[in-house]
């Protein structure tokens, strides 16, 4: 019968946690990015889902939808900052500029993700029926330690996201 002793020398242990403490040293700030880069994702793909909603409300109804950006209340507002989130409506008197009214229906209301930072060109996009022209635009979605992203939205209503501006300048933070 053998008799040992069970465990682990002081040496070893330093050992391991020494590896250890290299191990997080590396992954730490690759899992910051990654994960501001899936945020950033996420928002930018809920932004996306909702302009393709639009757009095909508009078409399947036959009336104009209208995606605009909304303050701390969750109404709309004619500002360029969409950072809040944004609200789809139906615009049943084809006001222009399109104004929500009260008997105007809410399709969908999409708070932004936190630490996200929207801006656009323009204060609201109007989807609508049968091939018509729909307002065309760029979103820029800005997240602390990722990269920027561009949503461009084209004559026709269709959405589409990109890592530089239509005119092929990189997306810049501000």
């Amino acid at each position: 019968m053998q008799s040992g002793t069970r465990g682990v020398t002081l040496w070893e242990l330093m050992l391991v946690l020494a590896i250890s403490g290299v191990l997080l040293g590396v992954a730490v700030p690759n899992l910051t990015r990654f994960m501001a880069h899936n945020r950033r994702v996420s928002t930018v793909n809920r932004l996306l889902a909702t302009l393709n909603y639009a757009r095909a409300t508009s078409i399947r109804r036959g009336r104009q939808t209208v995606v605009c950006p909304i303050d701390t209340t969750g109404h709309c507002h004619r500002g360029t900052d969409w950072s809040h989130g944004w609200l789809v409506y139906m615009n049943l008197d084809y006001d222009y500029p399109a104004h929500h009214d009260a008997n105007e229906p809410v399709l969908r209301r999409v708070q932004s993700g936190p630490h996200t930072q929207w801006l656009s060109n323009r204060s609201q996009f109007v989807m609508r029926p049968r091939g018509k022209r729909s307002t065309n635009g760029t979103l820029t979605v800005c997240s602390p330690g990722a990269p920027g992203r561009a949503v461009i939205i084209n004559v026709m209503g269709r959405a589409r996201s990109s890592r530089t501006r239509p005119g092929g300048d990189p997306v810049d933070c501000p």
